[in-house]
């Protein structure tokens, strides 16, 4: 295993550019978020508004139409997508080839954060990451419903990035978290070579690996970040890099340093306590200051 590189600035500096004048939307990516149930809205709200502030040019939400209401307040420049649901309010199998269709016209797909798990979602998940030719950030349910048939990774032609917390990476390995939390580097280097991925395993120093033996830990973040949403947030600054046309390795060593230094500003800001997954986001406009 090689040794991990730890990730600074110099080194995000390469695949995050200042712009030219003579630009406009269509030269930043088309990311579609698919994402969120009734009683999780929030996911998808916070990840819509991370993808756009991390420079995605058009960012397309779709959820079940009950689940839209916080994106469409919050975030009025996402293009949104209602879906038809199930009485539960979770998005319906019956989207998917639609889904699928709209995914393939796009740069980067994010797809599970606050999904929820029943039978519509499961067939959902796996139709769209066996059928989707773009780069895929693979997050949250979309975890939980892929751990129950992990082989199915092997059958996939995009590109995948999975970020996994550490309870969701003992449902993906069948590893104890403690183990997992004393071996990050090793257990994710042998889980992004066995399954062909890009992965980022979430923790107090976040690990991001890929099938090529390559191996990055970041040192920064903060204890304000152990908040719900944070996850979301990163899910979608990682769909914007890609959607920018950043190799998935690199989206995601952009994204978990970028989202990390934005959780120090809040809390040197904040403090630990009373930061939201909204506020780092919020301030994502001062790490890209930094790095520019």
């Amino acid at each position: 295993m090689n040794e991990p590189f730890i990730l600074n600035k110099d080194y995000i500096c390469r695949f995050i550019k200042p712009r030219v004048r003579d630009c406009n939307k269509g030269d930043f990516g088309r990311l579609l978020i698919v994402a969120s149930c009734f009683n999780m809205s929030g996911a998808i709200s916070i990840a819509t508004r991370a993808a756009l502030r991390s420079g995605a040019g058009l960012v397309f939400a779709a959820s079940s139409a009950s689940a839209l209401m916080p994106v469409r307040i919050n975030t009025p420049e996402a293009v949104l997508i209602p879906l038809a649901e199930t009485k539960e309010g979770q998005i319906s199998f019956k989207n998917a080839d639609l889904l699928i269709e709209k995914a393939n016209s796009c740069s980067a797909l994010v797809l599970g954060c606050g999904l929820s798990v029943c039978g519509d979602t499961e067939k959902l998940v796996k139709k769209i990451i066996t059928s989707v030719n773009v780069p895929i950030v693979l997050d949250a349910d979309g975890i939980n419903i892929i751990a129950k048939d992990i082989n199915i990774l092997k059958n996939t032609a995009a590109p995948i990035i999975i970020t996994p917390h550490l309870k969701e990476m003992s449902r993906l390995c069948g590893k104890d978290v403690d183990f997992i939390k004393s071996n990050k580097e090793s257990v994710a280097a042998e889980f992004s070579k066995e399954y062909r991925v890009t992965l980022i395993l979430k923790d107090f120093e976040t690990v991001v690996s890929d099938n090529s033996g390559r191996l990055f830990r970041n040192l920064g973040g903060h204890p304000c970040m152990a908040k719900g949403g944070s996850g979301d947030m990163l899910s979608g600054m990682v769909g914007a890099f890609l959607a920018q046309g950043i190799a998935p390795l690199d989206a995601a060593c952009c994204a978990v340093f970028m989202h990390a230094r934005a959780g120090e500003i809040c809390g040197e800001e904040m403090g630990c306590y009373s930061v939201l997954a909204s506020d780092l986001t919020n301030v994502l406009y001062k790490v890209f200051k930094e790095i520019l």
